[in-house]
């Protein structure tokens, strides 16, 4: 109880710069981080349903086949405070003939109340460092233009951006690609 109300008058609070490194500190405390486990896929499911393409259909019983799985080649993490999933992160194996350690992010999410906490960029570091412990040489990620402070984190813990393509849906939405390699 006292956990959930001190929750509260942080997030209220990170709106002010003067708060807001406070608040990184106090709030990391109160998070855990870990990743997933077939146990997991029910809080996933409830946190982040699947609403788009093939998966919108996923089931528990799928979800946590998948967990079991992705030994080795897939890692989902999540944070998680007050027994609720408030980010995530994911990154998987996708050999290449020229690469067969390359790696990409297949999902991020962290909740807008969540985000400016530090949360957001411990998720990441936490993937790209299993990733380089899993033998990976390049991990990849794509962005869409709008999403500036994902891009400016991205930056900041060492991607670089390769390219950038427009999509053929309705808005034509702008990608970047950046791409992070664990030895330069």
């Amino acid at each position: 109880m006292i956990n959930n109300i001190f929750l509260r008058i942080i997030l209220y609070l990170k709106r002010y710069k003067l708060f807001r490194s406070l608040g990184k500190l106090v709030i990391n405390r109160m998070v855990y981080y870990h990743i997933a486990t077939p146990e997991d896929a029910e809080d996933i499911l409830q946190h982040f349903p699947y609403k788009k393409g093939p998966e919108k259909n996923k089931t528990k019983e799928q979800l946590t086949q998948e967990l079991k799985d992705s030994k080795d080649k897939e890692f989902f993490f999540m944070a998680k405070t007050n027994g609720r999933i408030i980010g995530k992160s994911a990154i998987t194996l996708y050999p290449k003939r020229e690469n067969p350690n390359h790696w990409a992010f297949s999902s991020f999410y962290v909740y807008q109340e969540y985000r400016g906490l530090g949360i957001g960029e411990k998720l990441l570091r936490l993937a790209l460092k299993k990733a380089e412990e899993s033998g990976a040489t390049e991990i990849v990620l794509s962005v869409f233009d709008h999403l500036k402070p994902a891009i400016h984190l991205y930056r900041k813990v060492g991607f670089k951006h390769v390219s950038s393509h427009r999509r053929d849906d309705e808005n034509h939405s702008l990608v970047h690609i950046y791409v992070y390699r664990p030895l330069e």
